[in-house]
């Protein structure tokens, strides 16, 4: 027992650092992935500053900074109010206990066809953008196409995003094991900044664009095929990655099915 109460502030300790040092990390991960990357090194340049004047006594500049720093709090708002609202959004749909997983059997058949159906989009170059909604509603986007409420189909979805089909330049979102709206019009924002080099950029069209934008406004995925390349990307929780491999977007597909097949 006299064991126990000695250590128990190292463990504490112990336990404080860690859980520091993971929410800094995470920050800075999340931060690095966005515009805010840029934000933070001038921020870092300007203390720099401050500090000088301070050291060298340079009156005006010394109060400018201090009036900087009085308000710090409600500036850094306003300058990150976008990657809190992003944060605090996928906060808000975190599964801390998910509900209890189906077997897999119960959707073998809903994958099966649209891994399929993704692979034949791929190879023949026929440009799609699937969204899978998760614990956010996208009711609103959904209002933007036609409603469906039918089972996921390998030749449902080729015939939708055909080159002759009417809904073919709009979103199909999936909504568990269900087809509930094709030809969606989603939110178009500009490119994850961190695109490895500017020739994938200019590959990267509007329905990227969209695939990006809708699951940066919710917490949805969306899987994109490139008409011009029929490569695959996915993007998800503030991840964007281009070309993937099948095999990847069927382990999301799989995971995605286990927590919100209904």
């Amino acid at each position: 027992m006299d064991l126990l109460v000695t250590i128990k502030p190292y463990i504490s300790g112990i336990i404080e650092v860690s859980l520091i040092w993971f929410i800094v990390y995470k920050t800075l991960d999340f931060l690095n992935k966005t515009k805010a990357k840029a934000i933070i090194n001038g921020i870092l340049v300007f203390i720099l500053i401050g500090f000088v004047s301070k050291f060298f006594k340079l009156e005006v500049i010394s109060w400018f900074f201090d009036v900087i720093i009085n308000y710090s709090v409600l500036i850094l708002i306003l300058i990150f109010r976008e990657e809190i609202r992003d944060i605090l959004l996928h906060l808000g749909s975190f599964r801390v206990l998910s509900k209890r997983k189906l077997k897999t059997k119960q959707y073998a058949h809903e994958l099966k066809e649209l891994i399929e159906a993704i692979n034949i989009m791929s190879e023949e170059k026929i440009g799609a953008l699937i969204v899978l909604e998760r614990r956010v509603p996208l009711d609103v986007y959904i209002g933007t196409g036609i409603q469906f409420n039918t089972s996921i189909s390998k030749d449902r979805l080729i015939g939708i995003f055909n080159k002759n089909s009417s809904f073919h330049d709009g979103a199909v979102i999936i909504r568990g094991l269900k087809i509930v709206a094709v030809g969606c019009v989603l939110p178009i924002g500009p490119l994850p900044p961190d695109l490895p080099n500017d020739r994938i950029s200019k590959r990267l069209g509007t329905r990227h664009r969209a695939g990006y934008g809708i699951s940066r406004e919710t917490d949805a995925i969306s899987i994109i095929v490139s008409e011009e390349t029929g490569k695959i990307s996915l993007s998800m929780d503030f991840y964007f990655n281009y070309d993937v491999d099948l095999e990847v977007v069927e382990d999301v597909i799989k995971d995605y099915f286990e927590q919100f097949s209904r």
